[in-house]
């Protein structure tokens, strides 16, 4: 019997559990996520302990946050000068 290998073609690095899992869900870790809003990964932090901020995903010790997410949260707080 021959056997043949066949290669294994993958989008993205499964051997890598980070990168597979940002990629494949467009999300990002806590210092990109704070890039993003425009504050310190330390300011997420605190948000997250008092239940503030935007909606984050947590699996063990790794938290990330969806892209879309961000965007949300941002426009949310958005403030109209002159708006009452």
């Amino acid at each position: 019997m021959v056997y043949r290998r066949i290669p294994i073609v993958t989008p993205v690095n499964l051997c890598n559990p980070r990168e597979y899992t940002m990629q494949r869900k467009n999300s990002v870790d806590t210092k990109r996520a704070a890039e993003h809003l425009g504050v310190e990964p330390i300011t997420l932090k605190v948000w997250r302990c008092k239940g503030k901020g935007p909606a984050y995903h947590k699996l063990g010790n790794r938290v990330t946050y969806d892209i879309p997410d961000l965007d949300a949260y941002k426009q949310a707080h958005r403030v109209e000068p002159g708006a009452s």
